[in-house]
C-alpha cells in the first residue's frame, strides 16, 4: 500500500478540511441559517454513528453452535460483566416485580379530577413513582436481551414492555384531566403550591398539544394500533411489529465465516464487523463488507416490508392526530420546527463539495485504483500509532486525565463508573450480544453502559462518549425532579461529544510526532464525515421513503435500494465506487424505526464550533 510523506499529508488534509461547514456554504444566508437554527441541536462522531446504527439490534446468532473464533458470554470475565442486581438480584427477583406492576398497573388512572393543585401533585408524585418501578423493568430485561438473547429473556422483554404499554394506556386518565385545567387555573395552582413547579414542564408539554387529543374512542383506537406519539417512555425502547421482524431478520441471518488477518476462520457478526472493516488488510475487509451487504440482499425482500410497514405506521399515527407530515408529527413531540429539518438537508446538499475532496484524498493518499465501502473506515497512513491498543486500564487512565478540566468532583464520579468493581460496564464483545455502545438509565439510580471493547483508540473515544452521558444522566438526576430529568434527543448527545473533543485535544496537544497528529486530525475529518454528511444522508434517505408513503406511491425493496444508492452517488462523488450490493446498507440500521430520530445526531452549534477549532488546528500545522 503506497502511502505518502507526513509533509504532504498534512497538506492534503489542510487543503480538504478547509473547506468544510460553513466556509464551504454557497451563500452567506445559508451558513448564516443553518448556524442560527442549530443552538440547540445535537451532535455525534462518525463512531458514535457507527454504534448507534449497531444499538438495538438484536444479537447475531446463529441456528446452532459456537461461533468459530469468537468467545461466548461464559468465558468472559465476571469483573467485565455489568452488575445488575442494582435492579433485582435475581431473575426470580424480577418476575416477581414484574408480577406485582401488572397487578396495580391500573391505579395511575386512578387520580380523578385535579380540584386543586395538591390533588394534581399528589397524583404526579405516584404516577412518577410507579413509572420509575415499571422502567426498570423494561431496561432491565432489555440488558439481558442484549447480553443474554435466551427465549426466557426475550419472552421477559415482550412482559415487561406490555407492562409499560398498558401503563400508558392508563396514563392517558392523567392527560384528559390536566387538559380540562386552563393556563388561569395552572397558574394559580403553581403558585398555591411550590412544590407543584417541580411536573411544570411535564404539565406544560402536555397541554401545548391539546389539540393533539382526540375523542375517548378515538384515542382508544389509536392505542390498540401502538400509537406512539404520547408515549411515556422514549421512542427507541418501544417496538412496534416492524420493528420486531427487523430485530428477528436480523438475529437469524446467517452472516459468512470470512478469513482473519492471520488467515484464520472467523465468524462474521454484527458485533466484530466493525472490526474487520476497519483492517489493514483490504481482502479482509472487503470480506466483511461484501459478507454482510451480500446478506442483506439475500433478505432484502423481508427487510423492506418491515421498514414499509413502519412507515405506513409513523404516517397513519400522524394524519390521525391532524398533522401533514409523519416529520411535523415526531419533531412536535419535542417542539421542533420542521423548516430545521429542511434546512439541514438543503444546506448540506448544496455543499457536497467538501466531501468529495475527501473522498479523492483517501484514494491518493491510500495509493488506491478506486475507493469503496471498505476504504472509508482506515487510517490514512500507518505510521503514529495508528493500530496502537489499549487495554482497559490504559483507557481509564487516559480518560481521567484528559477530562480533569471538567473538575475534581467530575473525575471522582467518572473514576466510579469506570471502576470495574462498581458493575456499571458491560465492557467486551462475545457471541450473542448485542453490538454497538450505549448508556441508560433509570430515575434514581446509577447508569449502566454496554460496550464491545476492542483495545482501539475509536473504542476509548467511545468509552469516553458514554460516559458522558451517563455522567450527564447522573447530575441531571441530582439537580431535576423526575419529571424533567430525561434530556430530549435534541440535547442529549453534547455532553458525551464535548468528553470526545477534550480527548481529542488533550491527544493531539500531547502527540509525539507529525504523524500522531495527521491521525488525529484524520479522525476529526471522519467526525465530520459521518456528522455533516452521512446522518443527513440518512435523514435525506428517511424523508423521501416517508414522502413517498404519504403521496400515495408503491415502493418496495428495489425502490430503497435504488434511493439509497443514489443518495451514496450524490454524497460521496464520482471517485467513490459502489459494488454490486452496497445499496442494501440501509437494511440494517435500526435508527430508521426511531421516527425521524436520526437527524437529530447531525445538529448542533456545538458541532460548529467542534469544526471551527478543528479549522484553527489545521491552520496552525500548515
Amino acid at each position: 500500500m503506497k502511502h505518502w510523506t507526513k509533509a504532504a499529508i498534512l497538506a492534503a488534509i489542510s487543503a480538504s478540511a478547509l473547506t468544510f461547514g460553513c466556509q464551504s456554504a454557497a451563500t452567506p444566508e445559508a451558513c448564516s441559517a443553518i448556524c442560527a437554527q442549530t443552538a440547540q441541536a445535537e451532535v455525534v462522531t462518525e463512531a458514535e454513528a457507527d454504534t448507534k446504527e449497531a444499538e438495538s439490534m438484536a444479537a447475531d446468532t446463529q441456528a446452532a453452535g459456537a461461533k468459530v473464533g469468537v468467545k461466548s458470554r461464559s468465558e468472559i470475565d465476571d469483573v467485565y460483566k455489568w452488575k445488575k442486581d442494582r435492579f433485582f438480584a435475581t431473575r426470580d427477583d424480577f418476575l416477581k416485580a414484574l408480577a406485582d406492576a401488572e397487578a396495580n398497573v391500573a391505579k395511575v388512572g386512578q387520580c380523578g379530577a385535579f380540584k386543586d393543585a395538591a390533588t394534581l401533585k399528589t397524583c404526579l408524585d405516584n404516577y412518577f413513582v410507579q413509572h420509575t418501578s415499571i422502567n426498570k423493568l423494561t431496561l432491565y430485561s432489555n440488558m439481558t436481551v442484549d447480553t443474554e438473547p435466551t427465549p426466557d429473556h426475550q419472552m421477559d422483554q415482550k412482559n415487561a414492555a406490555a407492562v409499560m404499554a398498558k401503563f400508558m394506556e392508563y396514563a392517558k386518565n392523567i392527560r384528559t384531566e390536566l387538559l380540562k385545567l386552563d393556563n388561569a387555573t395552572l397558574d394559580k395552582y403553581f403558585a398555591a403550591d411550590a412544590d407543584l413547579k417541580k411536573h411544570e414542564a411535564y404539565i406544560r408539554n402536555i397541554v401545548r398539544r391539546a389539540n393533539r387529543v382526540l375523542s375517548d374512542d378515538a384515542e382508544r383506537v389509536l392505542t390498540l394500533a401502538g400509537d406512539n406519539l404520547w408515549a411515556e417512555i422514549d421512542l427507541n425502547e418501544i417496538n412496534s411489529n416492524s420493528e420486531d421482524v427487523f430485530d428477528a431478520m436480523l438475529s437469524s441471518m446467517d452472516l459468512p465465516i470470512i478469513k482473519d488477518e492471520a488467515g484464520k476462520d472467523v465468524q462474521l457478526t454484527l458485533s466484530n464487523y466493525s472490526k474487520y472493516r476497519r483492517s489493514a488488510d483490504r481482502n479482509v475487509r472487503k470480506a466483511a463488507v461484501d459478507g454482510l451487504m451480500m446478506t442483506l440482499k439475500k433478505y432484502e425482500d423481508v427487510l423492506a416490508n418491515a421498514y414499509i410497514g413502519q412507515i405506513k405506521n409513523d404516517v397513519l399515527f400522524a394524519k390521525a392526530r391532524k398533522y401533514d407530515t409523519a416529520l411535523e408529527a415526531y419533531l412536535d413531540k419535542d417542539n421542533i420546527p420542521v423548516a430545521l429539518y429542511h434546512n439541514l438537508i438543503s444546506t448540506v446538499g448544496n455543499n457536497l463539495a467538501p466531501l468529495h475532496r475527501y473522498v479523492s484524498l483517501r484514494k491518493k493518499t491510500l495509493g488506491l485504483d478506486s475507493v469503496h465501502l471498505y476504504d472509508m473506515y482506515i487510517p490514512l497512513t500507518n505510521e503514529g500509532g495508528a493500530d496502537k491498543s489499549y487495554t482497559y486500564q490504559e483507557a481509564v487512565d487516559l480518560i481521567t486525565t484528559a477530562l480533569a478540566p471538567l473538575g475534581e468532583d467530575y473525575i471522582k464520579r467518572l473514576k466510579t463508573e469506570l471502576d470495574p468493581a462498581t458493575g456499571s460496564i458491560d465492557l467486551l464483545p462475545h457471541a450473542d450480544k448485542t453490538s454497538g455502545a450505549y448508556s441508560c438509565s433509570v430515575y434514581g439510580y446509577s447508569p449502566f453502559v454496554l460496550m464491545n471493547y476492542q483495545e482501539s483508540l475509536g473504542d476509548v473515544s467511545t468509552l469516553a462518549h458514554e460516559l458522558g452521558h451517563s455522567l450527564h444522566s447522573i447530575y441531571a438526576m441530582e439537580s431535576q425532579p423526575p419529571g424533567s430529568y430525561h434530556y430530549t434527543m435534541f440535547l442529549a448527545e453534547i455532553a458525551s461529544t464535548t468528553n470526545e473533543s477534550i480527548l481529542n485535544d488533550y491527544l493531539y496537544k500531547n502527540a509525539q510526532s507529525d504523524a500522531e497528529k495527521i491521525n488525529l486530525l484524520v479522525e476529526k475529518l471522519e467526525n465530520i464525515r459521518g456528522t455533516i454528511y452521512r446522518q443527513t444522508l440518512f435523514a435525506e434517505f428517511e424523508y423521501l421513503a416517508h414522502t413517498a408513503i404519504e403521496k400515495g406511491e408503491s415502493i418496495n425493496a428495489e425502490w430503497l435500494s435504488k434511493l439509497y444508492g443514489d443518495l451514496i452517488k450524490k454524497y460521496y462523488g464520482a471517485e467513490y465506487s459502489m459494488d454490486g450490493a452496497d445499496d442494501n446498507e440501509w437494511a440494517y440500521i435500526p435508527h430508521f424505526y426511531y421516527k425521524y430520530y436520526v437527524f437529530l445526531l447531525n445538529l448542533s452549534l456545538f458541532l460548529l464550533l467542534y469544526e471551527k477549532h478543528f479549522l484553527i488546528l489545521l491552520y496552525l500545522l500548515s
